[in-house]
Order: structure tokens, then sequence, then C-alpha cells
């Protein structure tokens, strides 16, 4: 095999393979003749089928997988070699004139090269680092907000100034029609709130859209319309009101402290306070710290110029999702993606430059930190450590890169399928007995398992994961199935992961399709 590679300009090659008989012709005679005694035709023995009808059978298509696997081969290790930093990945070049019968071909891929740039991190203006502080009226705000939520709730049948009011948003004609509990803070003007005062459960509240919530958020929440609905509107709605709740604040005692912060951790008002403005400057930080992260990315993004292979990058946007995009549509893509490419490519360089490292404790603890700020904003004020494991190790392995823990993620998947397979097997004897010796009726029986099986599924998971919240998430690649993947020729079609490249016909041509690396 030939590889050469033509550089157009900085960031754009074409790599070219030249592959002869010498390369595969082996491997594709050992995968027939494998084939050949096994292959089950009718009219021959098994073993004896002739050797001229499995290569006009299957020659073919073996071919062609094994061309595909040495250009997978060939250029991984090619990319490696000459340490190119490539974005996206190779495009193949459609060919219309490939010919199948020949020895020897020829193949072409486009590659879209990194750029090279230096990164400033010097500003003539400085970034701020802002320190953010509870005021009393947060901390006012905050106590009370505890107090509600913990307070009991009354049932009305008229509406308050502080009560929580249950109805149904409504105008026909721009498809309007929402469930939803307010409260008189988020409506903007007196003259609208005036409308909620006094009145009873079961009557019809007329209101305009415009100029009705503080928030521009709650009419899209509130009325559930789209971000482009809510721009600008203005129409009449009714609000039913069908409940009215009022709240009384739960005394701020040791019991309510307990609720909030365990056993004694917290002993008068003036501690919930402390405890609170503490808390609360905690999460400030996160957010500030975050301010900052913006800021930076907006800085090292705006300042530090280079050149994208565009006209690549839009190529290989067309083909790189589960459906093929037209120009227009990748170049959209492109366009709404470029920033974030920008970043990333600036933030490998200083990473890579100043070797820098995270583990996985250090990763464990900041999500950890993270959650607590974010429990924090909905009155969970003391997560166990439990609580905080349990979601930071979720949160973590998300983050962590695929070639530091693929691996144990990959053996993780194997058991998983091995187990599916096992219980999978137990349920189809379970069906077997009961529409053989209990003569039942097979679709009964089969729609009666299926519907016990994820239940009992789930059942089991909490019982043995101690969560009342089961979540299955996560993605694997597989590039082969252990045991399953070795066997000759149906391995390698069936188990194992598809090359980056798949040449398929099309019409009188043989066009490439991407597949994932």
């Amino acid at each position: 095999m030939n590889i050469t590679r033509e550089n157009i300009d900085t960031l754009n090659a074409v790599i070219k393979l030249d592959i002869s008989k010498e390369d595969y012709g082996d491997k594709v005679e050992k995968i027939l003749t494998d084939y050949r005694k096994t292959a089950n035709i009718p009219g021959f023995r098994k073993g004896h089928v002739p050797m001229g009808m499995v290569k006009k059978q299957y020659g073919k298509a073996v071919l062609i997988d094994e061309v595909n696997k040495l250009i997978q081969d060939a250029l991984s290790k090619y990319l490696v070699e000459e340490k190119l930093d490539v974005l996206g990945n190779p495009l193949p070049k459609a060919q219309d004139d490939l010919d199948w019968n020949s020895d020897s071909f020829s193949f072409e891929f486009e590659l879209g090269l990194a750029p090279n740039f230096d990164v400033k991190l010097t500003s003539k203006k400085p970034l701020k680092h802002y320190k953010i502080i509870a005021d009393k009226k947060m901390i006012d705000d905050q106590v009370k907000h505890l107090q509600k939520q913990y307070g009991k709730i009354i049932a009305k049948q008229e509406v308050s100034q502080d009560d929580e009011i249950t109805g149904v948003f409504k105008n026909e004609e721009h498809d309007i029609e929402n469930s939803t509990t307010i409260t008189l803070d988020k409506i903007k003007g007196k003259a609208n709130a005036k409308k909620f005062i006094g009145a009873k459960v079961g009557d019809v509240i007329t209101l305009k859209t415009k100029g009705l919530f503080n928030e521009d958020q709650d009419v899209i929440n509130m009325l559930k319309v789209s971000d482009d609905a809510a721009k600008g509107l203005n129409v009449e709605v009714t609000f039913t009101v069908n409940e009215v709740n009022a709240r009384e604040l739960a005394d701020l005692d040791q019991d309510l402290f307990d609720k909030l912060f365990g056993k004694d951790n917290v002993k008068s008002a003036t501690e919930l306070r402390e405890k609170i403005k503490e808390d609360a400057e905690k999460q400030f930080v996160q957010q500030s710290d975050q301010k900052l992260l913006n800021d930076v990315t907006e800085f090292l993004v705006e300042n530090t110029k280079f050149d994208l292979p565009s006209n690549f990058l839009q190529k290989w946007i067309q083909t790189a999702g589960d459906e093929e995009l037209d120009e227009n549509q990748a170049k959209e893509e492109y366009e709404k993606s470029e920033k974030s490419m920008r970043y990333q490519l600036i933030e490998g360089k200083l990473v890579t430059e100043n070797n820098l490292q995270v583990n996985f404790d250090e990763l464990k603890e900041f999500s950890k930190k993270m959650i607590i700020g974010q429990m924090a904003q909905f009155g969970q004020m003391n997560p166990s450590d439990k609580e905080l494991d349990d979601i930071a190790l979720d949160r973590s392995f998300r983050k962590v890169s695929d070639a530091t823990y693929g691996a144990r993620s990959q053996r993780i998947a194997f058991i998983g399928l091995l187990v599916g397979a096992i219980v999978g097997a137990v349920f189809s004897i379970f069906h077997a007995f009961a529409a053989i010796n209990m003569k039942s009726n097979q679709i009964i029986s089969a729609t009666a398992l299926n519907m016990f099986a994820p239940a009992f599924a789930i059942f089991t998971a909490r019982t043995f994961f101690e969560t009342q919240k089961v979540s299955l998430s996560g993605s694997y690649r597989i590039p082969s199935v252990p045991l399953l993947g070795d066997i000759p020729f149906i391995g390698d079609l069936f188990f194992k992961t598809p090359p980056i490249v798949v040449w398929q016909k099309t019409g009188a041509s043989m066009r490439p399709r991407m597949e994932p690396w």
C-alpha cells in the first residue's frame, strides 16, 4: 500500500491511498476458503461448494469489506505517525468509475487541518471577578420562603394578596389553555393584581397578556406558548380560578432548623440567617466564577485570530450526523458552532502547552460543590453525603473522557448485555412452560411477561441501588464484541464497529458513506 499527501494549503490536504492485490488478496482468499467450509448452498454438501461459486456469490462483499478495513487501519495509522492534527473525520471523495473487478484501487480523502496559532493571555483592559454579598433583604426573603415551604397549606374560597392561586389560562383563538399556579408577586401592575383580589373559586378573570407578568419568561411558562409567540403577545385571555391556598408560615423553631440542616446543627434564628448567608455566598462564588469563565472565553475567542477550513467543515457536518444535511443546513450548523469550535481549539492548546490535568477525585469534589449550590436554590440546605456522592459520580462519569474510562464502561456494557441475555432466556422458558405445559394463550402469556419484566427490572434496580430514582444513560463505542468479533467473516460483518467509510452501490457508481470511527 502506498500513501501520499498533497497539502492544498495550510488548512486543507488530500490523502491518496493506492491499494494493490498484495495488500488484501491473501486475507480475502482465506475468508472465502473458511466460508466455503461452512456455506450452506442448496444442491451442494457442506464443505463441497465449488470455490468459483463462493467467489461469485460472496467474493465482492468480502473484497469490499477487506478494502474498507485496510482504509480504516491505514488512515488511522498514518494520522498518528504523521502527527496530523485534523478537524472532523477524513472525507472520502466520490468515485463514479470505481471498478471492483480490478486488482488495484485508489482512494482519495480530504483532510481539514487544525490551524497553528498563538494564544495571548494579556489584556489592556482587565477582566473583572465579582464578589457578591447576600444583603439583609435577600436573607429575609429566603427565611420567609423557607417558612412558606415548610408551612401548612390552608384552603380558601377567596383570593388575598399572598395566596397561591391555581387555575386555567385560556384563549381558544390562539390555542392557549394551560393549568398553572401563580402568586400575585408575578403579576405586573396594581390594576392587574387588583382583578385577582377578592376573586372566588369558580370566578373567571379577563386579562390582557401585554404587560401582565413581571418577567418575560413567565409569559412562556404560564401560558405555555413558544418563545416566538410570546414576543409582543397582546391578546385577551381568561383565567378561571379553580383553587386558592394560603401558606401558614412555619415557626422559626428547632423542629424547622433540624429539618433544614439536620439535628442540632442550627439552634437559633440568628444561626439560621448566618447559615443562609454563608450558603448563598458560596453559591454566588460559583456564579461569579462562571461569569469570569464566560468573560475569559469571550476574550480568548475575540482576541485569538486564526482561520478554519470552513468549506471542509461544512462538508463534514453534512455527513457527520444521523441524517445527512443539505448545504444550507450544514452552513447554518457551522455558523452556530464556529465560536465553540474556536474555543475548543484554544482550550486544547492551553491544556497541552501548560500540561494541565484533572484527576477523578478533583472532578468529583468540584461536582459536589456545584450540586450543593444548586440544591440550596430549592431549599435543600443539608443534602446527605450519600446523595452528593451519587449525583456527583453520575455527573463526573459523564464528563470524564472515553480514553480514561472507556474500557471500564465497555466492560459494564458487556456485563449488562450478558445479564440481559440470561434473563431473557429465563423469561423465554417461563413463556414456553406456560404455552406447552399449561396450554395458555401465547399472546396473553407473552403480553403478561412483557408487562412484568420492566416492572421487575425497576424494582430490582431500586432494591440493589437503594434509591427510588433509576436513570439509565450513557453511550459506548464497542469496536469488537469479545469472542464473537473473532469469528472469520461473520465477526467482521456483524460484531465489529463499521469502518469509517463504506463504499456502497448507488446507480451505476460507487459512492462513499461515512460511518463513525
